[in-house]
Formats: structure tokens, C-alpha cells, sequence
């Protein structure tokens, strides 16, 4: 089944059935209505050398490309993801009161924790959610014709700006909405915030889930600064030998 899966649709596909049919049969076993969970032993097919992540960080060349690419009403949705890691669902279904211009703070829920998330808008995102058109739509983010976004239609009008920069050569291929919620982590991570305070950023209730959306992160430049303190530190204890 696996390995007919693969074939027809891919390898994540492939991982996919045997996540699913392996709850199908925790729950069996639950019941007691199978014996064993035979799937439990089948291995998923590790991802080929090479090919590339799905979701992947955007590389800060691509970023700054896309961003410049962008419209306003699109614009504004990719700071949101790339910045402060929200989903694209979060943005899209975000209510006009999540946005409080006075205070400048941004409130969501997270779509899967249920966490509650408050932070003051960067001065990017500022400026983007102020240049928005105005409308009289229940939601923060609207189309065009200042109607609320479908997933379907940003969806479309998204990669259709990510496609036409892919053939310009100017990005390369794998970039997706979600992959923004990966750059964020990594940001985050290289500027040395820990994995705690990433995961509340995200809305995420467990440090996993952070570590795995900052796993990439260039972490150089960090540890240079960790490498710096541990000299001055030698220095000083050598001075007062």
C-alpha cells in the first residue's frame, strides 16, 4: 500500500496512508477488534538526498524579492507569516479587532493549540496593515473587491507572484505560504531567542514543534557571540589570577 502510494502520488503521500492507517488500527486495538498493528513496523520512505524540504525557510534573498513583488493586500499577509509566524488560515479568517491601531498590538488565536498570542506589531507590519485599502469587511485581510479572502483565491493569487518570480529566476522552486512559519522560527533562532519563547510566538504549547520549525537556522553568527563572552571570560579570570 505504501510503496502503491508513492508511486501514484508521491512520497509524502506515501507517509501520509501509513500515519493513517496505523491510527486506524490504534483504534482497533483499542476495541479490541485487531490484535496487532501491523503498520507499526512498516518504515515511511526517508526523503532523497537533495530534495529539498517541504516547506522550507525562505533564504533572505527570497524574501526580500517576494516582498517586493507583492501588492498590498498580499504584502501584508506575508510580513504576518514571515515575521511572526502566523498561519495562513490565522490570517486570513483574522477579524478587523485583532488589529488595534491605537495600541498597535495584534491578537490571534492559534489555530491548533488554541492559544491566545498578543504582541505589539513590528514597524514593518505597521506600515503594511496601514497602507491596506479601506473596507467595510468583518475580516482584517480582503481581495481585490474588499471582500474577505477565500483560501482558494489567495492561494492563487499568491503563487501566481511566486511563479512568475520562479521563471524570472529570481526565486527558487519550493517556496510555499507555510514555509514563511519556518522562516520566522529561523529568524528567531539566529537572532538567539530560545526554543520557548519561539514556540509562544508561534502559539505552539511544546518547545518540539519549535525546534522542528527553527531546525535550519544559521546559527553562526550566534555561537560567535557565545564564543566572544567565553574569551572575555578566560581574559578576566586570567587578569585576576
Amino acid at each position: 500500500m505504501r510503496d502503491k502510494a508513492k508511486l501514484k502520488k508521491g512520497r509524502r503521500f506515501a507517509n501520509y496512508v501509513l500515519s493513517v492507517v496505523s491510527v486506524v488500527f490504534a483504534v482497533a486495538l483499542e476495541r479490541e477488534l485487531a490484535d496487532t498493528n501491523p503498520v507499526r513496523e512498516v518504515k515511511k520512505i526517508r526523503r532523497p538526498k537533495g530534495e529539498p524540504r517541504a516547506n522550507r525557510p525562505w533564504a533572505p534573498e527570497e524574501w526580500e524579492v517576494v516582498k517586493a513583488a507583492c501588492p498590498a493586500h498580499i504584502l501584508a499577509p506575508v510580513l504576518l507569516g514571515g515575521i511572526l509566524g502566523y498561519r495562513q488560515g490565522e490570517i486570513l479568517s483574522a477579524p478587523r479587532t485583532s488589529y488595534n491601531r491605537k495600541t498597535g498590538q495584534l491578537s490571534r488565536i492559534s489555530a491548533k493549540s488554541g492559544k491566545k498570542v498578543v504582541v505589539q506589531a513590528p514597524k514593518a507590519i505597521v506600515e503594511a496593515l496601514d497602507a491596506l485599502p479601506k473596507h467595510t469587511a468583518t475580516t482584517l485581510f480582503v481581495n481585490t473587491r474588499g471582500l474577505p479572502w477565500t483560501e482558494d483565491g489567495f492561494r492563487s493569487s499568491f503563487f501566481k507572484i511566486i511563479r512568475k518570480l520562479e521563471e524570472a529566476g529570481k526565486v527558487a522552486s519550493g517556496l510555499t505560504f507555510h514555509g514563511l512559519r519556518h522562516t520566522a522560527a529561523t529568524r528567531m533562532r539566529q537572532l538567539g531567542f530560545d526554543t520557548r519563547t519561539i514556540a509562544d510566538m508561534l502559539g505552539q504549547e511544546t518547545e518540539g514543534m519549535a525546534g522542528h520549525y527553527s531546525r535550519e537556522a544559521h546559527l553562526e553568527p550566534k555561537l560567535r557571540g557565545v564564543v566572544k563572552k567565553l574569551d572575555q571570560h578566560a581574559r578576566r579570570k586570567a587578569q585576576n589570577a
